[in-house]
């Protein structure tokens, strides 16, 4: 699950599909598929931070849509785990919100 957080760090960072398929051992189209529905992720996380914490702080706007679901994934991770306790990693617990769906399309060249 972490590598699938390494693309998404990396691309609202600003790295190009192709540099982070490179840098992590990645085919190019599968950091494309990762990081191309953001609004259903960026939804998803929404949902999740607010049914973990009804009281957790706003989710404000970064100014890119990959940014929002970033700052919506980091706030539901973070619900959780004040609820929850601090167990388990943030990345599994996003991809468990997803229901899994963040690690299907990322397989590792070979």
């Amino acid at each position: 699950m972490q590598v699938v957080g390494e693309v998404l760090l990396a691309k609202v960072r600003g790295a190009s599909h192709r540099r982070i398929a490179a840098d992590l051992g990645l085919p190019a189209d599968t950091v494309r598929r990762a990081t191309a529905n953001v609004s259903w992720l960026s939804e998803c996380a929404t949902i999740m931070a607010v049914r973990r914490d009804s009281m957790c702080a706003p989710i404000l706007p970064t100014g890119t849509p990959l940014g929002d679901a970033l700052e919506a994934l980091g706030s539901a991770a973070a619900a959780a785990a004040r609820r929850l306790g601090p167990d388990v990693p943030p990345w599994e617990r996003i991809a468990y919100f997803t229901n899994w769906r963040l690690l299907s399309p990322v397989a590792r060249a070979g």
